[in-house]
């Protein structure tokens, strides 16, 4: 921290003597000009050199003007890479705290089989079995979203968008995810006219589905509901909602959703964890896609995550 601020400082002291040091130039020719210091030239020689100095002059505020835009565009360029070293600093928190914790609940449960196998009754075995299931596709689940966000971090994430059916992406990504949803005794429901049309690259839009999905069995109770929806909305777009009955978000909770500040990951309805990197990356690829997500919510109510997407233009 202390070294990015002495580059900071030094590259503005550095640009401030250019600028400086160029304002003196200037100042002292147009002082020769006004003071007639041009003694001993001849009438046409003396318009020359002030049509010359008139020239420098010029020059030198076109200088002026340039080092002032590349000043600013430094410090453009300071404050972005500040933003990416704080956001990363933050990414690396949740990181840091999140991998440890599917990786210690599967350590425990191992230890226990292992020291324990011969006292344990069937049905306790089965539920420790079915407690390292849940931690291994958690941790799967993590490792899967860290990849993609790295990827897209790097600028190596490829957007091939192509006109698709939506009730097609739906059905397949939800195929793929239903059983969680059975686990929980969660009824998934989707309505999506068959003729709806967007422009998107399937294999993202389906992990946009798949992670919204996701994140609504994680935090709806047993018994609770999803229902997925589509409609054409003004303008070349097609809204998609994805609406539980879940346990909902506070305000504070919803503002802060989408960014990688502390604090915005918490545990599901049957203890999942979740670092809420899913939503972020969902963000990111929707809007590298035209459209644009958002929440409603209210705690103990459920929440509703709508996101648009284009249609392809005639």
């Amino acid at each position: 921290m202390v070294k990015r601020k002495i580059v900071t400082a030094v590259q503005n002291n550095v640009e401030d003597q250019n600028i400086h040091v160029v304002h003196q130039e200037t100042d002292r020719m147009k002082e020769n000009i006004s003071d007639g210091n041009i003694s001993g030239l001849s009438e046409q020689e003396s318009l020359e050199y002030i049509k010359t100095l008139e020239k420098r002059i010029l020059d030198q505020e076109q200088q002026i003007r340039q080092l002032n835009l590349h000043a600013n565009e430094i410090k453009l360029k300071n404050e972005q890479l500040l933003t990416v070293i704080s956001e990363k600093d933050k990414f690396f928190t949740i990181i840091a705290h999140d991998l440890k914790n599917p990786l210690q609940a599967l350590k425990g449960f191992i230890q226990i089989l292992y020291e324990e196998l011969n006292t344990l009754t069937m049905n306790e075995i089965f539920e420790i079995v079915l407690h390292i299931k849940n931690s291994t596709e958690n941790f799967s689940e993590l490792l899967e979203n860290l990849m993609l966000w790295a990827r897209l971090q790097r600028g190596l994430m490829h957007f091939n968008p192509e006109e698709i059916f939506l009730s097609t992406a739906i059905r397949e990504s939800v195929s793929l995810i239903s059983d969680s949803a059975t686990n929980k005794n969660i009824e998934l429901t989707y309505e999506i006219p068959e003729d709806i049309r967007v422009l998107a690259d399937i294999n993202i839009l389906q992990t946009i589905i798949r992670n919204l999905i996701s994140n609504a069995v994680k935090f709806t109770l047993p018994g609770g509901k999803i229902n997925i929806g589509a409609k054409m909305t003004e303008g070349s777009f097609v809204e998609l909602s994805i609406t539980d009955t879940g346990i909902g978000m506070s305000s504070d909770l919803v503002k802060n959703l989408f960014s990688l500040k502390s604090g915005t990951s918490r545990t599901g309805s049957g203890g999942e964890p979740g670092t809420g990197l899913g939503l972020i990356i969902c963000k990111d690829f929707i809007e590298n896609q035209g459209g644009k997500l958002r929440v409603e919510s209210e705690e103990s109510k459920g929440s509703t995550f709508y996101f648009t997407l284009p249609v392809k233009s005639r």
